[in-house]
């Protein structure tokens, strides 16, 4: 529930700024990216999962020092069920869209909301973990070895749905208008994210609230002195908060995005 309300609050932050940008702001220069802008992109996303989950007890052995005064741990004992998620699947389509300003046809900057649902393959499996520690003479933990039995393991269909908020930049190197290259540009940009995944005739789901990091190159193509097209490819890493109660790793996944964007200023 935190992630939704911060990014309820930093959309309503974005249309507030968005709609006081004055007209005069607009692209002065045609065939140029300068003053106001917005983009939506369209295209095709493959995604994967993982996540972990260990709901462990501990059991520990020791002596009381009489020289140190106090109990002194000499080896620990972790134990319980470990239950691991696999997610793979498709998108399509994957929608995208950015609104922001542009600086002197060099650099953008903008923020990104995106949006969707993965239909795939999940795949859970439950062990029964057993880990054993030592301790040394500082009382350090030590790990010493770990014992792993697997008793359940099925495949399931399932759908993934997910939407993000954040901010970005892009960059456009090449100004030249008589270079091929000309509308080539490298982004980067950064935020929240939290996604669903419901497992098809299973009782179990699984929800992750995380942030996301997304690298992407493409160009843009001029078609009038307003509208741009382009085409772009997108590598998202998104990583999950981790959850101590439930021993939680807050999973994290990959995802590649090729899209195909209209832009206009």
């Amino acid at each position: 529930m935190k992630i939704f309300k911060v990014l309820i609050v930093a959309l309503m932050a974005a249309s507030i700024a968005w709609a006081q940008i004055p007209e005069e702001n607009k692209p002065a220069v045609p065939c140029e990216h300068r003053g106001s802008f917005f983009s939506v992109g369209l295209g095709l996303s493959y995604m994967s999962l993982s996540k972990d989950e260990y709901n462990s007890h501990r059991d520990e052995k020791g002596d009381w020092d009489k020289t140190l005064g106090r109990y002194v741990v000499k080896s620990v004992r972790y134990w319980g069920p470990k239950k691991h998620w696999n997610f793979s699947g498709f998108e399509f389509p994957s929608l995208d869209f950015r609104f922001g300003g542009a600086i002197g046809n060099v650099v953008s900057l903008y923020f990104t909301f995106m949006g969707g649902l993965y239909r795939g393959t999940a795949i859970r499996e439950e062990n029964n973990i057993e880990q054993h520690y030592i301790a040394d003479e500082n009382g350090k933990l030590i790990f010493l070895s770990e014992n792993s039995e697997s008793y359940y393991k099925r495949e399931f269909d399932a759908v993934a749905a997910y939407g993000w908020f954040g901010a970005g930049f892009s960059v456009y190197p090449f100004r030249n208008p008589s270079s091929q290259l000309r509308g080539l540009y490298f982004g980067f940009s950064g935020g929240l994210d939290i996604l669903g995944v419901r497992v098809e005739d299973n009782f179990d789901d699984v929800v992750t609230e995380s942030y996301f990091l997304r690298y992407e190159v493409g160009k843009d193509w001029w078609v009038s002195e307003t509208w741009s097209i382009g085409v772009a490819l997108a590598f998202t890493s998104v990583i999950g908060f981790e959850d101590d109660y439930y021993g939680s790793d807050g999973g994290g996944r990959k995802s590649f995005t090729l899209l195909f964007r209209l832009t206009r200023g």
